[in-house]
């Protein structure tokens, strides 16, 4: 199976995102993406070496086996007119059609085939804390997934650090997985 990026930006449109970017410093990236009027994969690839790192999805499976070491996590999928999140544990996966994670709560089918690119991506959200993510775009730049590590909980709500276990699975997916600059086509 190859995987082809779909992010063809020029480098002059590149700085120029990154310059808005940083100078908003925007809480999300979805909106700011859509506020600019480009795809929000535009944004990360601007943003590859500062704030996002391009990951490798020609062994898809490999990553999501990795990605669970980031459970619990927050499950996400986005479309024009609905945002579904899921917090629960990435596993039971199996094999067919689709790749499937039959995991209560969390029960998605994915086509891995129809993914284009993928970045991890640390930034700082709006209160100053770490925020950890994988987006994954389609071949068209469209975000297809993202997943998240599910913060501590802080008298009820979502205010701790990530736990070490996260940060350490999320580094090792960065190390793992990180798609060099050079590389193009993946097989």
């Amino acid at each position: 199976m190859i995987y082809r990026s779909p992010i063809g930006i020029d480098a002059s449109v590149a700085a120029s995102l990154r310059e808005a970017y940083f100078r908003e410093k925007p809480g999300s990236i979805g909106p700011f993406a859509a506020r600019l009027g480009v795809p929000e994969v535009h944004v990360l690839a601007a943003l590859k070496g500062d704030e996002s790192t391009e990951i490798d999805l020609s062994h898809f499976d490999a990553l999501m086996e990795a990605l669970k070491g980031l459970n619990p996590v927050r499950f996400i999928v986005r479309t024009d007119g609905c945002v579904l999140e899921s917090v629960g544990e990435l596993g039971g996966y199996s094999r067919g059609k689709f790749f499937n994670i039959q995991n209560n709560p969390l029960h998605v089918h994915i086509s891995p085939e129809r993914l284009g690119s993928a970045f991890a991506v640390r930034k700082k959200d709006l209160s100053e804390k770490t925020s950890l993510a994988l987006h994954v775009f389609n071949f068209e730049g469209g975000c297809a997934f993202r997943i998240s590590p599910e913060r501590i909980r802080i008298e009820g709500k979502l205010r701790g650090p990530y736990r070490p276990e996260q940060e350490t699975g999320f580094q090792e997916i960065l190390s793992t997985f990180a798609l060099s600059s050079e590389q193009g086509a993946r097989e």
